[in-house]
């Protein structure tokens, strides 16, 4: 069996994501391959400045509500119910997440919660939103900088404490 050769990361990848790449193995043999740090399109809207790091902050409390909340699929792990499936299986982690997210929702409005999961939940681009709508690419970006400095006011996020 021939050993491969571990994939190195085009410069692509390097504009959107933070990259670690360990020049060699423990052993010092081998190079290995590198370590992709950020995924999600918060992230990379984050490290190309289009929204804040309050901004990112938000989207990412938002996702996991919905992560939590039993929104976000988890494969083919359950949701930790018991076999009756009765209501007092939930934990107080998955009611508190579902309330929470309820409220964000009716702080969004209808009109931008359906940006807001697209792209934090979902995982998906504003641009593919928006294209997806018949609007222009950037719409995409600049509505879910509006969705997200509401869930920032929301969630209360960067307010200094006053004494």
């Amino acid at each position: 069996m021939t050993e491969a050769q571990p994939l190195r990361p085009t410069p692509e990848r390097h504009r959107h994501d933070e990259i670690t790449i360990p020049d060699i193995d423990r052993e010092n043999q081998a190079p290995r391959p590198g370590r992709i740090e950020t995924q999600t399109q918060i992230d990379r809207y984050e490290r190309r400045k289009s929204i804040t790091a309050e901004m990112a902050e938000a989207g990412r409390r938002y996702f996991a509500d919905a992560y939590y909340g039993g929104a976000v699929p988890r494969g083919h792990a359950g949701l930790g119910e018991r076999v009756d499936r009765s209501p007092e299986a939930f934990s107080e982690r998955y009611v508190a997440a579902t309330q929470r997210r309820r409220h964000a929702i009716r702080a969004l409005g209808l009109g931008l919660v359906p940006i807001v999961e697209f792209v934090a939940v979902d995982d998906h681009s504003a641009e593919a939103w928006a294209v997806k709508r018949k609007e222009h690419p950037r719409f995409g970006i600049t509505l879910l900088r509006l969705a997200l400095s509401v869930l920032v006011k929301h969630y209360g996020i960067g307010q200094s404490k006053a004494a």
